[in-house]
């Protein structure tokens, strides 16, 4: 197999002078402090406030769908995860400034991500990177009269040529290889429609971004999950707080079209993610090459992760300029809904909604995972409180610029951690 491992992938050089599961461990953590900072600089380079991009880039490094994917071990995906903030980066700056050795910085994180070597998620990502330069060329108004769009497109492919180049040790026999798997012969049963909506996200588990274990997982204990797919090693969270701060990113006036653009990339991932649930897979089952030969389109769901803690940036970037001015009504109705369902959840009505979702089978699984649910629904109140108190502390100027960004950031992070750790699991060096 040509692509499995990071045979290619400079991580691989550790493990010259350090022992195989020690790098591993120290290749996730170094990742997700690269998401985070990636995501700092791109919020930084859009020129959102030093504490908005903090906010940011701090909500993308935990979320959910890079985070929980520890204990499973799936590295690519966290390598392509990381990365995708910094394409984003260099083709801002390639196209805004009209510098072509952007897009060379551009190429480098395309040939980084296929050496992943999760060319799924590579796959997935290269979308999302033809989606913003399509954006920041047509929409954004950003790009100086002097970089001609079809100059820029120019530069665009021939960044990609480098990208794939950079991997053609991998990707070539890769794609000979491709003819003599079973996902290319007609009729197995690695093919087909049946086989490439495998592990789509169910839409009822969309509720994970606010509860982390609305719907359990498998990993930890797998008579937790009662979902539609067979197991489930993640979980979706996005942060109760950074949900909130997110609320707010539409109220800065001069960064409307950005806001968009970014509602448009979570719109999509999520459709893209729900697989086989929706129709709307038919189109990139029938229009995008080489998607029949994929399968768990649920993975796409890091780009709407990525692009929630983006609009997190602009909604804190919203709150540090409006300062005492900013209503937060925003917050309270949030604070109103969490309530609510937290008296659901303690009454035991969400069981009957959990129950008419789950296979028969798995009902054990509903009241095996509730306590833990129920649970989940007291945190969610409880930092939504938290975000209130700090949003009345901007408000009444206890609080301001970078010190309040500061305490929000960190009251992110402890969101985010509060949700994910027990997807992290340590244990005694390998033998």
């Amino acid at each position: 197999n040509p692509s499995f491992g990071d045979t290619f992938y400079p991580t691989v050089l550790l493990r010259l002078v350090l022992p195989a599961d020690t790098v591993f461990s120290l290749s996730l953590a170094l990742h997700f402090a690269l998401a985070g900072l990636f995501t700092y600089l791109l919020l930084r380079a859009i020129k959102l406030e030093w504490g908005a991009a903090f906010v940011g880039g701090a909500a993308y490094m935990f979320t959910g769908m890079l985070l929980s994917l520890v204990t499973a071990g799936h590295d690519g995906k966290i390598y392509v995860s990381a990365l995708l903030p910094l394409a984003f980066l260099f083709l801002y700056r390639g196209v805004t400034r009209g510098d072509w050795r952007a897009y060379v910085g551009f190429a480098v994180a395309v040939g980084l991500s296929l050496a992943s070597p999760q060319v799924q998620m590579a796959y997935y990502a290269l979308m999302a990177d033809g989606f913003f330069w399509l954006f920041l060329v047509f929409f954004s108004k950003e790009r100086p009269a002097t970089h001609v769009w079809w100059y820029s497109a120019a530069l665009f492919l021939g960044a990609l040529v480098i990208g794939f180049a950079l991997d053609a040790i991998q990707l070539v026999p890769f794609l000979q290889n491709i003819a003599y798997t079973g996902r290319a012969a007609a009729g197995s049963s690695s093919s087909g429609w049946g086989y490439a909506t495998q592990f789509s996200m169910p839409p009822e588990e969309i509720l994970n971004v606010i509860w982390p274990s609305f719907s359990g997982t498998s990993i930890l204990n797998p008579s937790t999950y009662w979902g539609q797919n067979g197991f489930k090693l993640h979980n979706e969270y996005f942060g109760v707080t950074t949900l909130i701060l997110a609320t707010f990113a539409f109220l800065l006036a001069d960064r409307r079209r950005l806001t968009w653009f970014l509602v448009f990339l979570l719109a999509y991932g999520t459709l893209f993610a729900f697989g086989g649930h929706t129709p709307f897979y038919y189109l990139p089952y029938t229009l995008l090459p080489g998607i029949k030969l994929t399968r768990a389109p649920g993975m796409m769901f890091f780009l709407p992760a990525f692009a929630t803690a983006c609009l997190a940036g602009l909604g804190t970037h919203v709150l540090l300029r409006a300062g005492g001015a900013v209503r937060i009504r925003w917050v309270i109705w949030w604070l109103v809904g969490l309530g609510a369902a937290l008296l659901l959840a303690l009454a035991g009505a969400w069981k009957s909604l959990m129950l008419s979702f789950a296979p028969a089978q798995l009902a054990s699984a509903v009241d095996a995972n509730y306590p833990a649910f129920q649970l989940d629904a007291v945190r969610a109140v409880i930092l939504g409180a938290l975000m209130l108190g700090l949003v009345l502390a901007l408000k009444s100027g206890r609080l301001r610029g970078t010190t309040w960004a500061a305490v929000v950031g960190v009251l992110v992070l402890l969101d985010l951690w509060s949700g994910e750790r027990r997807q992290i699991v340590f244990g005694p060096p390998a033998t």
